[in-house]
């Protein structure tokens, strides 16, 4: 969860799932304890299937 500048000076995070470089758009969790997560969209647990399935509905086409 590094957090660095690029030449720009805007922040460059750090995938908590994959730990990458995160480019673009992500989503960003902040916890209880005040932790700040950015996770790529494709990191997300239970969004791994790729027709707009997820795992919490067991699958099922909504």
């Amino acid at each position: 969860m590094d957090k660095k500048n690029n030449e720009k000076g805007t922040a460059i995070h750090t995938c908590y799932v994959c730990e990458k470089p995160i480019e673009g758009d992500c989503v960003y969790i902040r916890t209880r304890r005040r932790t700040e997560l950015y996770i790529h969209f494709g990191c997300m647990p239970g969004r791994n299937l790729n027709d707009g399935r997820t795992m919490q509905d067991g699958g099922k086409q909504s």
